[in-house]
């Protein structure tokens, strides 16, 4: 989102007939928040798929021991 935000900002300045050259770091920087929002939308549906598959796991000690609700 604040990606959207940055690059925005640079394109309405293009518009107004700045140059590319005084916003680069803002393009580095927009492009920057979008690669790292991606990495971590990535590991967060990750992490939720594996969260779900240990969820219906049987565990072998609990009702070795006799504590299996």
């Amino acid at each position: 989102m604040l990606a959207g935000f940055v690059e925005g900002y640079v394109v309405l300045e293009k518009l107004n007939g700045s140059s590319f050259q005084m916003h680069i770091a803002a393009l580095i920087l927009g492009a920057l928040f979008g690669t790292m929002g991606l990495i971590f939308l990535s590991i967060g549906l990750l992490g939720e798929m594996l969260t779900l598959k240990d969820h219906d796991s049987n565990y072998g000690i609990k009702s070795k021991n006799g504590f299996e609700l």
